[in-house]
């Protein structure tokens, strides 16, 4: 057996199945096993390719195999190294893309040189990196053992209430429509970023009879922590804010919303479920071209060179529709009709009539970047839509968008209205207020959300001007079907990512 470790490179194919593994026992319960085969094949199919080239280049095994596993290893632990760098490094330039590239090629480039000329047997190498991967692999599925037979599902969170979530069969259950807009700051934020007023929103809710809330803020500062807090009316404890966020962080909080405690008490009330968002709910998938914010077995994938590349350079693709055609990724105008159906499917649910109460979840990227039209309605240039740059004053691309984003908002609250002749309630908030590469003096106002009610009964003594995502539910829920949660304490989070 020694023998064979010594003189058989099996570290070659044992990388890839360590990535896979470990992924598997990182995001443990979110997926089986053989969700992640493909992926398996698909690394392993890539790496004997490689190989065999490599040994038709060099004419030796083990000199192949260590060429091909530090090409593989580069592309399937990419995204962590960047990661580990840019939570770690003291130097911007560290993590950089150009600067990882051009390190890993020079690297790349110098190897394949000193194997071509070392007449060394590598036997060492192959005995060290073989015995590597196999006491790694050992290790997880020890870790994965252990696992099953203490973590069986994911754990549910259930907020604390007096009243046990039972809602008096008396009481009456109007249709509930959250509306998320992502990214959209209050007009104190807007004024605050950019000295923009944004009044005209605030005073069409009003008019609307929506009780206006101009201080509420978000919990966190990124979509898929900031919904999984709301929708299960607690914070995250299990998260520590200060670390840099990783998949496994990012797959939790989609597992929370995607099995969230107010679906789950609408649910077990008589409430019917309908997703107009782009997050899959449980037995409500998003109809939406949103891979990115679901969970999947391909979120492996998203860390590796190939995915991290297309992701931060898409916009060289959208430019370049030839290399759009042969790329496998989400582009800006997919977006961009996404928005559209969504929005349509939002005024298209409020037209249908249900001898049920029903929850419809609508969440849209919008005034999302990119920013797609400008201040007069027009559809921006794809230059245009690629300059993430921060622009200050209140004429940028951004505020330019808020004013489609509010025609788009005057539009849908009316039809759900008329379509519902005002018996329905109507949530219009954001996740967190704009934060897209703003200045550090400006980050203090990133919490700053639109948040807006509308009540038929028009109760709205509970709700605070200074109210918090987390305490929402907790007073639509107090208020509409007199139970009784406790009001939180509101906290502010920012999350690194």
């Amino acid at each position: 057996m020694k023998e064979a470790l010594r003189s058989i490179p099996f570290y070659a194919f044992l990388l890839p199945l360590f990535f896979v593994l470990h992924g598997f026992v990182e995001l443990w319960s979110f997926h089986s096993f053989a969700d992640y085969l493909p992926l398996l094949l698909l690394y392993t199919g890539c790496t004997l390719i490689v190989l065999l080239l490599f040994r038709w280049i060099t004419g030796n095994w083990r000199k192949a195999a260590l060429i091909t596993t530090f090409l593989t290893g580069f592309y399937l632990f990419f995204g962590a190294i960047f990661d580990f760098l840019k939570a770690h490094s003291p130097f911007a330039a560290l993590y950089k893309y150009s600067v990882l590239t051009v390190s890993f090629l020079i690297l790349a480039i110098l190897l394949f040189i000193w194997l071509r000329r070392t007449t060394s047997s590598l036997y060492r190498i192959t005995f060290f990196l073989n015995l590597l991967l196999l006491i790694y692999l050992g290790l997880d599925l020890f870790t994965a053992i252990r696992k099953s037979q203490t973590q069986t599902s994911r754990p549910v969170i259930t907020a604390p209430n007096a009243a046990n979530g039972i809602i008096a069969d008396s009481i009456e259950k109007p249709d509930i429509y959250l509306l998320v807009f992502d990214g959209y700051s209050s007009t104190y934020g807007l004024k605050q970023f950019f000295g923009y007023d944004n009044s005209e929103l605030d005073s069409f809710l009003i008019s609307r009879k929506f009780h206006n809330l101009p201080a509420s803020r978000s919990n966190y500062t990124a979509t898929v922590f900031s919904m999984a807090s709301q929708l299960n009316l607690d914070y995250l404890t299990w998260l520590d804010a200060r670390k840099f966020m990783t998949k496994k962080e990012y797959a939790q909080c989609a597992a929370m919303v995607y099995d969230n405690e107010v679906m789950r008490v609408l649910k077990n009330n008589g409430y019917e479920i309908a997703n107009h968002s782009i997050f899959d709910l449980k037995d409500h998938p998003s109809y939406a071209d949103q891979d990115w914010r679901t969970i999947h077995a391909n979120i492996l994938a998203e860390g590796t060179f190939g995915s991290r590349v297309l992701k931060e350079f898409r916009w060289m693709f959208t430019v370049y529709p030839a290399l759009a055609k042969l790329m496998p990724f989400f582009t800006y105008e997919d977006q961009y009709v996404t928005v559209k159906q969504l929005l349509n499917g939002i005024v298209q649910e409020s037209s249908i009539k249900s001898k049920q109460p029903k929850f419809v979840y609508g969440h849209v990227l919008l005034p999302h970047h990119p920013y797609y039209r400008d201040k007069n309605g027009k559809d921006r240039s794809q230059e245009m839509l690629n300059d993430p740059n921060w622009q200050d004053g209140p004429d940028n691309p951004y505020t330019g968008y808020i004013k489609y984003a509010n025609t788009e908002i005057r539009k849908l609250v009316d039809s759900i209205q008329i379509n519902t002749n005002g018996k329905a309630v109507i949530i219009v908030e954001s996740d967190h207020g704009f934060h897209y590469e703003a200045p550090p003096e400006k980050k203090h106002n990133v919490w700053y959300n639109v948040n807006a009610v509308y009540l038929p009964n028009g109760q709205y003594g509970q709700f605070m001007d200074s109210i918090t995502n987390v305490n929402e539910f907790r007073i639509i829920f107090n208020t509409l079907f007199h139970q009784q949660y406790p009001m939180l304490k509101d906290s502010l989070l920012r999350i690194y990512h």
